[in-house]
């Protein structure tokens, strides 16, 4: 995948004239003042947080099944489209209303300062159309911080966290791109567990970047968990391919488990094991 756009699953030149794409998109649209750590962890929470909004029977998230039938959900195949923008811009797109479209922001400070850092829109293209073209396509430098919270020793062990890791290899779009796609996806999930809730808030967020091994390694661990409290999403690195969705599930079906390289992992689950993935990330 280049860095024209930041999206997945289909990749174009020109979004409009690529007719492998879905009527939906994702957008994310972060404050072009921030400081390159606030940047990924606001991202993260946003797109998480509209993917609770949308809900996964929304998001077209297509079966990635691999030549030994292991399967990885939560992967929608609408693009998410990665993007900067001026924080009166930002501010003016959140409090926008446009028909058929979520719109949601979050704030530095939500109590002392509610200007909005972030914002994220899903919904049809033609609708969305005008109200992004003032903002540009992010192309960040720097990688994906490591970051891993001291202050998860003194957690409950019942308490609920989100890990989130990025092969450490990847450019830093790719590595937002399959953060972005897997935070919708795993977020999605939690408006299903409580249709009531209003949000999905975690006890607490690590996002972090390791060596394609470690995340490996990880996987290999949370495979073994058959819980209701954990969930897991992945990203490979066909889903990287292009120029649609279809030809990356047809790349993954292609493939054994074994010749898969996982380049993303997102899990949402209680401390105890969350503290464990930390220690395959160290």
């Amino acid at each position: 995948m280049g860095y024209s756009l930041f999206f997945t699953p289909a990749e174009s030149a020109d979004m409009e004239e690529d007719i492998f794409l879905p009527q939906n998109r994702s957008y994310v649209i972060v404050n072009d003042k921030l400081e390159f750590s606030q940047q990924v962890s606001h991202i993260n929470k946003v797109a998480r947080d509209i993917g609770f909004r949308v809900g996964s029977h929304n998001l077209a998230q297509l079966p990635y099944i691999d030549k030994d039938g292991n399967s990885y959900k939560y992967i929608s195949a609408f693009p998410c489209i990665i993007m900067k923008s001026k924080p009166s811009s930002l501010e003016a797109f959140s409090n926008t209303k446009v028909e058929g479209v979520d719109i949601i922001s979050l704030a530095l400070d939500e109590e002392k300062n509610k200007t909005p850092t972030v914002a994220a829109a899903f919904g049809p293209f033609e609708n969305l159309r005008a109200s992004t073209k003032k903002f540009s396509v992010y192309r960040p430098t720097n990688l994906a911080p490591s970051h891993f919270d001291e202050f998860l020793e003194n957690t409950a062990d019942e308490a609920i966290g989100c890990i989130a890791v990025v092969d450490k290899e990847l450019e830093a779009g790719k590595q937002l791109n399959a953060l972005a796609h897997m935070a919708i996806g795993i977020g999605s999930v939690y408006q299903e567990v409580d249709e009531l809730a209003t949000s999905f808030s975690p006890t607490f967020d690590v996002v972090a970047t390791a060596t394609n091994q470690q995340i490996c390694e990880a996987h290999r661990y949370l495979s073994t968990y058959d819980t209701p409290d954990l969930r897991v999403a992945s990203f490979l690195d066909t889903m990287h391919l292009g120029p649609s969705y279809k030809e990356q599930i047809a790349a993954t079906a292609a493939r054994k488990t074994a010749d898969l390289k996982i380049t993303g992992l997102y899990a949402v689950g209680p401390a105890h094991i969350c503290r464990v993935i930390i220690n395959f990330l160290k």
